[in-house]
């Protein structure tokens, strides 16, 4: 699964887990914590019908939406360079 957790100084924080088909052979089975601007994940799914596929290749790459039935456009997100 994916788990989804957000942050905000106007609406304080939040968790979800959401089911997923997760793997790619360049990470392995390694977790991977990335941060993107919650607004541009809504605006970039709400252009979607229905399901997408998300690409990530690291923690600093952009992210690729795709349909996740094939074809049509790509929309990619910029993460957030975040403190640990």
């Amino acid at each position: 699964g994916l788990r989804l957790f957000g942050q905000s100084a106007e609406s304080g924080s939040g968790e979800a887990r959401v089911s997923a088909r997760l793997g790619n052979p360049a990470l392995g089975n390694l977790p991977l914590d990335i941060a993107f601007n919650a607004r541009y994940v809504v605006e970039a799914l709400k252009a979607f019908d229905g399901q997408c596929a998300i690409g990530l290749t690291g923690p600093r790459s952009p992210a690729l939406l795709t349909p996740a039935s094939g074809g049509g456009f790509e929309m990619v997100i910029m993460p957030m360079l975040i403190g640990k």
